[in-house]
């Protein structure tokens, strides 16, 4: 009975979006697609819209992102990109920097109910791969302390490159966004943060946390994305840019068959006034439920680098419930892809008295292509 409910349920999703022959080990191509990557509980959104877009605000295909969801987020010329020193050429994901770069070379997807991963090659000798992933855990009772997973606003996020050639590769790896990024001094638990918009922000506060383990982090200068992209006044990490810099770039080198990963932290913050519950007397002003004990984004980065391996654990275990179950991969997919979309119209706001916290439904913003 189950498996025809969810069949049922998902099933205008699975003739517009599946294609047949998907399999465990096959990927598809991503561009009829828009993918939904919500925070269950706070609006924090990371979308990939590789379609045009049926949002009355956003204009054109892209990755649109914001802490107050779907319907007030903005575009985000979010790049990564590899620079090779073998031929000095410089390719990206989609939507590629304006023309800057070449776009990677058979770009496919696959997804998971928490995750979505973008492969790429670099010619014929680089594999790269983007990785969104969304933390959640089901939980039995609302204040378990698993429970900050599916509450706070902040995404994992993958990246990795392995070499498929016959010889050594090597170059730079280059993230990039919009709204350039504010170097921030404050280290985390063996990670950098770096802030995309100021504090007083009235769509909120977002910023990435980018581990240590990148010691030749540099910053880029100029006003073109790679512009000066380590070829004229590298940074030190003690050197800090007075002003908000477009992106950060680091160095590879790979073995034949080998591959390296980088985890970063990706997470907003918004205090502000959420939305007034007009069915009380008198109306209540509502926010977010996490900022009850987490007061900054400081805060949340804090507890989410702490526990990172916990939540990456927990969400794993999750995803073995689809993965295992006896659905074809046609209905494993369009539950995944139907998931995404149900997590950004979900969020948890409690008064002002830190109280009477209960979760609301954006009502028919759930969008699936």
């Amino acid at each position: 009975m189950k498996r025809k409910t969810f069949y049922i349920w998902f099933l205008f999703v699975y003739f517009l979006a599946v294609p047949k022959s998907l399999d465990a080990s096959v990927r598809i191509d991503p561009s009829p697609l828009g993918v939904q990557n919500g925070k269950l509980g706070t609006r924090f959104n990371f979308d990939f819209q590789f379609t045009n877009p049926s949002y009355k605000n956003r204009q054109s295909s892209g990755i649109y992102t914001g802490v107050l969801g779907t319907e007030n987020d903005n575009y985000d010329k979010f790049v990564v990109a590899t620079f090779s020193n073998r031929d000095s050429s410089v390719f990206s994901f989609y939507p590629g920097g304006e023309n800057v770069y070449y776009p990677y070379k058979n770009v496919s997807m696959s997804l998971g109910l928490t995750w979505m991963k973008l492969i790429g090659y670099h010619k014929n000798y680089l594999e790269v791969a983007f990785t969104q992933i969304n933390p959640f855990l089901p939980t039995s009772k609302f204040d378990q302390p698993e429970n900050l997973i599916n509450t706070l606003p902040f995404f994992i996020q993958k990246i990795s490159v392995k070499n498929i050639s016959d010889s050594l590769q090597s170059g730079y790896i280059l993230i990039s966004h919009s709204d350039g990024f504010e170097i921030n001094q404050d280290s985390l638990s063996h990670n950098k943060v770096l802030l995309m918009n100021g504090e007083n922000d009235k769509n909120g506060i977002r910023a990435l946390a980018v581990p240590d383990t990148l010691p030749d982090l540099s910053y880029e200068i100029g006003d073109l994305i790679f512009d000066n992209f380590n070829r004229t006044g590298k940074l030190d990490n003690s050197v800090l840019p007075n002003k908000a810099q477009g992106g950060f770039s680091w160095k590879f080198r790979l073995q034949p068959g080998e591959e390296k990963e980088w985890i970063f932290i990706y997470a907003g913050y918004y205090a502000g006034q959420v939305m007034t519950d007009k069915r009380f007397n008198p109306e209540k002003t509502l926010k977010f439920y996490y900022t009850k004990n987490y007061h900054s984004i400081y805060d949340v980065l804090r507890w989410v680098t702490a526990n990172r391996d916990i939540i990456l654990n927990k969400t794993n275990k999750f995803e073995l419930l689809l993965k295992e179950s006896f659905l074809t991969e046609e209905e494993k997919f369009t539950i995944a892809f139907a998931f995404h979309s149900y997590f950004p119209n979900t969020f948890l706001l409690c008064d002002e008295n830190n109280s009477d916290y209960r979760y609301y439904v954006w009502e028919g913003s759930v969008k699936y292509i």
